[in-house]
């Protein structure tokens, strides 16, 4: 059983690293919030910039694996942010929310000037989407 496990892991490797080697991913982490960022590798100037939050109970490990949205880096150059909330729960601005305290509205601010800043980010064109409480988060954001 471990001779065929071998196989199968370093091929998934082999996948993942040619999947990702034309585009840069990078982890950030400022504290207990962490965000991965896929850009195009040879990036001239700023790009429009999607921030893709997970939904409740979820991470966004699994928004990055399950969307797809990485394929857009490669075929138009946009950016992909995909940030972790605190303990899988975007504080989406709910009344029951409203009492953990979690400032989620200024991590998300913070990171888009941050990528803003480094000239990955097109202030202009930023564009944020998710699904179930990150679509609810998604909405705090645009209001």
């Amino acid at each position: 059983m471990r001779h065929r496990l071998a196989p199968a892991v370093l091929l998934a490797l082999l996948v993942l690293t040619a999947c990702t080697a034309n585009r840069p991913i990078e982890e950030v982490r400022d504290g207990d919030r962490s965000y991965t960022v896929v850009h195009p590798a040879r990036q001239a100037e700023p790009a429009p910039t999607i921030i893709a939050l997970h939904g409740g109970g979820g991470n966004a490990n699994r928004v990055q694996r399950y969307s797809r949205l990485d394929d857009l880096v490669r075929g138009e150059g946009i950016v992909v942010v995909y940030p972790e909330s605190v303990a899988g729960h975007w504080n989406d601005g709910r009344p029951i929310d409203l009492v953990t305290g979690i400032e989620d509205a200024t991590f998300l601010i913070d990171l888009l000037d941050d990528l803003v800043e480094e000239g990955l980010t097109d202030p202009q064109q930023v564009f944020v989407l998710g699904a179930s409480n990150g679509g609810m988060m998604a909405l705090r954001m645009v209001c």
